[in-house]
């Protein structure tokens, strides 16, 4: 199969933390004490999630493209499994240094009894010392190829890092793709960060920041405030929200496309902007449409995170091709099903 790159390089988080159910819906008060329940889940850092199901997606159609995240976990249990965990996807895990001073990134996830949630990551672990230099070092040992290249940049290591790895992608004309957290949305407005970007994939709380509007305000009203805000500064960045139960948005060039969520049981929806993410930039090595048709870099995203949400631990291990297709042909999605055909076993 036909790809639009051959070498995926990304830089971020790679961790690992647990899950608690809480008691009662309501928001978490600042001084209040809550009963909550240990969940038997598995929770993922953001590069490890959006590159595993590229990797496995990837495999499954044929497709030649290596994957390499660079990144940084402790020397210690946690580090070692999720480098294991990696390798055995498909990953090429040999710029995720193990640091011996250093713990692998961990986080606290809770669960209200909805399905919505959030989590507190751990501030000062491995991850924060991945420094441009570090990424200068892989970059120049992987030299990826010249405009056959993606870039994924994703929280939980620095800004510096991140747009470092950008700036080398745009060296070599490649499709970088990025997202941001809720707090970094002004510091890399401010430093440019967006001037190196292709993909910005957000949240309907990190749009609003982008927006400067308020998270519970009309999710289509956010996102028209951040194309108008996007088409004056950075006209060439495709955005992409994700609103939940509102769906999702693409917009390219100013124009705003929405899709509505595909129904399926919400098991976790930790992880699911992610699968989200990577189901775009798997369009996007396709050679998709951005928005504009029946089987677009849209479609995609939003058929795996519907997906993934039928999952109890934040990467679904249980997705490959064939589940998507499956997951798809009970929905009814035929087009988008049908064009994920795998290559014909033994054909170049």
């Amino acid at each position: 199969m036909r790809t639009t790159c051959t070498a995926i390089v990304g830089t971020g988080g790679i961790g690992t933390g647990l899950f608690y159910r809480l008691e009662g819906n309501h928001a978490i008060g600042r001084e209040e004490s809550r009963r909550a329940h240990r969940l038997q889940r598995r929770d993922a850092c953001k590069q490890h999630i959006v590159l595993h199901y590229l990797a496995t997606l990837l495999r499954d159609l044929g497709c030649p493209v290596t994957v390499t995240p660079v990144g940084a976990v402790g020397d210690d249990e946690h580090g070692r499994t999720l480098c294991g965990e990696m390798a055995a996807a498909g990953m090429n895990v040999e710029h995720v240094r193990r640091l011996p001073r250093a713990a692998t990134l961990s986080a606290v996830c809770f669960v209200f009894p909805d399905g919505s949630g959030g989590n507190f990551t751990e501030a000062e672990s491995a991850c924060e010392r991945v420094t441009p230099t570090m990424i200068d070092r892989a970059w120049r040992a992987l030299r990826p190829p010249r405009e056959r290249t993606m870039v994924l940049a994703a929280p939980e290591v620095p800004l510096a890092a991140r747009r470092r790895l950008l700036q080398h992608g745009r060296a070599v004309k490649a499709f970088n793709a990025a997202s941001l957290v809720t707090a970094e949305v002004a510091p890399a407005v401010r430093q440019g960060f967006l001037d190196f970007v292709d993909l910005l994939a957000l949240n309907r709380d990190e749009a609003a920041a982008l927006a400067r509007m308020s998270a519970a305000a009309n999710a289509r009203a956010i996102v028209d405030a951040c194309a108008r805000r996007l088409v004056r500064r950075h006209p060439r960045v495709r955005l992409t929200v994700t609103a939940g139960p509102d769906g999702a948005f693409g917009v390219c060039g100013g124009d705003v496309r929405h899709l509505p969520a595909i129904p399926a049981k919400i098991v976790n929806t930790a992880g699911a902007g992610d699968a989200f993410l990577s189901g775009i930039m798997l369009g996007q090595i396709l050679g998709w449409p951005f928005v504009a048709g029946d089987v677009t870099c849209l479609h995609l995203g939003c058929a795996l995170g519907s997906l993934k949400v039928t999952g109890q631990d934040t990467i679904h291990t249980g997705i490959d091709l064939a589940s998507l297709r499956r997951f798809l042909r009970q929905r009814r999605q035929n087009a988008l099903e049908h064009a994920l055909q795998p290559e014909p076993a033994g054909r170049p």
